[in-house]
C-alpha cells in the first residue's frame, strides 16, 4: 500500500505584494492626521556624530523624502550640501542633526513618489557664528499644475553655537502652502531642520495598499508548483507525519 503525498513549494508572491504595501506605508499619512518631521538623521545610523559634519550631495530620508540642490544631484566630487551633527561651537545647535545650505548654492525637496504634500512649518538658523546677521530664506511651492506660491522667513541673528542661546527658529507655512509636489529654496547661507508636513494620498490609493495586502495573503493560500509523489506509507491510516502535507489513502 502506498500513500500518495501532496505537496506545495512555499508561494513567495505574498511576500512581495505585502512588501510593496509595507515600502509604501510611510505616505500613507493623511493630511488632518498626525503630520510627519523630517529630522535629518535623529536615528543613530543616519545622523553625523556630535562634532562631525559630512558634505554631501543630497539628502533621502527613510527612502520617501530627498532634499538636494535645485539643479539635481551633482556628479562626482561635488558635495555642495552639509549635513552636521551638531555639537560644534561655531555653527548653530538645537540638539540635533541638520542641514547647512553653503553660499551660492540652493535647496529643492519632494517625495520619492511624486506624492502631493502640505508644507506646515520649518526650522532656520543662521550659517554661522561668524556671520551672525539676520538671514532670508525664500520658499516656492510648486503645484501639480505648475502653479507656485512664494513665501520668505528672516531670522533673528540670534546664534551663539553650542550656548545658552536658541539658534533656530520655527516658522510656519500658510494655507497657500497646500498640494504641493516640490519645494525649492534658491536663498543660500542657513542651516535648515525639522521640515514638517503631511501627505495628500487620496482615500482611494490608501484603499489600494490595503487591497494588495489582501491580495498577497490570498495568494499565500493557493498551492504554487504543487506535486505528486509516491512514497511508501510510514504513517497509520487517516494520519500525516509531516505537518502542513495532506496524506490521501490510495
Amino acid at each position: 500500500m502506498k500513500h500518495i503525498i501532496r505537496t506545495s513549494t512555499t508561494s513567495y508572491t505574498s511576500v512581495w505584494f505585502l512588501a510593496c504595501a509595507f515600502w509604501l506605508c510611510p505616505l500613507c499619512t493623511q493630511a488632518g492626521q498626525d503630520p510627519t518631521t523630517w529630522t535629518f538623521g535623529d536615528v543613530n545610523y543616519d545622523r553625523p556624530p556630535r562634532g562631525a559634519i559630512y558634505a554631501i550631495n543630497q539628502y533621502y530620508d527613510l527612502g520617501v523624502m530627498w532634499f538636494r540642490p535645485i539643479t539635481g544631484v551633482p556628479p562626482w566630487p561635488q558635495y555642495p550640501l552639509s549635513h552636521a551633527g551638531g555639537g560644534v561651537s561655531w555653527f548653530p545647535e538645537n540638539g540635533s542633526a541638520y542641514l547647512l545650505v553653503p553660499s551660492f548654492e540652493s535647496l529643492a525637496f519632494s517625495s520619492y513618489f511624486g506624492t502631493h504634500f502640505n508644507l506646515i512649518s520649518v526650522d532656520l538658523a543662521e550659517w554661522s557664528t561668524g556671520v551672525p546677521s539676520p538671514v532670508t530664506a525664500s520658499f516656492n511651492g510648486i503645484k501639480a499644475d505648475g502653479s507656485v506660491v512664494s513665501t520668505s522667513f528672516t531670522t533673528d541673528g540670534v546664534i551663539d553655537g553650542t550656548g545658552p542661546l536658541a539658534d533656530f527658529q520655527t516658522f510656519h507655512f500658510d494655507s497657500r502652502f497646500r498640494d504641493l509636489v516640490r519645494v525649492e529654496s534658491p536663498s543660500w547661507g542657513y542651516a535648515i531642520d525639522n521640515v514638517t508636513m503631511d501627505f495628500v494620498i487620496p482615500e482611494p490609493a490608501s484603499g489600494m495598499l490595503l487591497g494588495l495586502g489582501l491580495l498577497g495573503v490570498w495568494c499565500s493560500r493557493r498551492p504554487s508548483n504543487a506535486r505528486l509523489c509516491a512514497c511508501p506509507s510510514a504513517s497509520p491510516k487517516g494520519t500525516t507525519d509531516r505537518p502542513g502535507h495532506k496524506t490521501t489513502k490510495t
